[in-house]
């Protein structure tokens, strides 16, 4: 797979490029990423925070590989999740059957369903409770106690 890079910046990933290619009209992530053709590296710019990630770190150019990179690598960003839920649907819906057990996959799936109300497939099953994982890293994120759910989100 050949990833371009450019050197102005580089190129948006995760969140920062869901918002660009989706077009969605939401503001601009507090922490923007991008590959670029150098060393790992963070920039402090006023309240924003870019982040520039080797070009080992390039993913596939879809919907699901930056949803993926988003959760894994930057701080949670639901104004850009939720959009981009709005935005699309069935490719999160093959992620879920393909990876029913995969942390990104089943915490999508579930601020899927709890933002925006609607269930993907009522068919898939719900996760086994061996299977369960943190909606947020502690490290990232300040968090309460939780609750476990078999289903990614209790739908009534």
């Amino acid at each position: 797979m050949t990833i371009p890079v450019s050197n102005e910046g580089g190129n948006p990933t995760g969140h920062a490029w869901l918002r660009r290619e989706l077009n969605l009209a939401v503001p601009p992530p507090a922490v923007e990423s991008y590959v670029v053709a150098a060393a790992r590296r963070t920039e402090v710019r006023g309240r924003r925070v870019v982040e520039q990630y080797p070009r080992q770190y390039a993913t596939e150019e879809s919907i699901v590989a930056h949803i993926r990179f988003a959760l894994r690598h930057e701080p949670i960003d639901l104004g850009v999740l939720v959009a981009t839920f709005n935005a699309i649907e069935a490719d999160l819906e093959a992620w879920v059957r393909a990876e029913p057990t995969g942390a990104f996959s089943r915490r999508t799936w579930f601020f899927y369903e709890t933002f925006t109300g609607r269930m993907l497939d009522p068919s898939l099953p719900d996760t086994p409770r061996a299977f369960q994982t943190r909606l947020q890293p502690a490290r990232r994120h300040l968090s309460g106690f939780g609750s476990d759910s078999p289903r990614p989100a209790e739908l009534r």
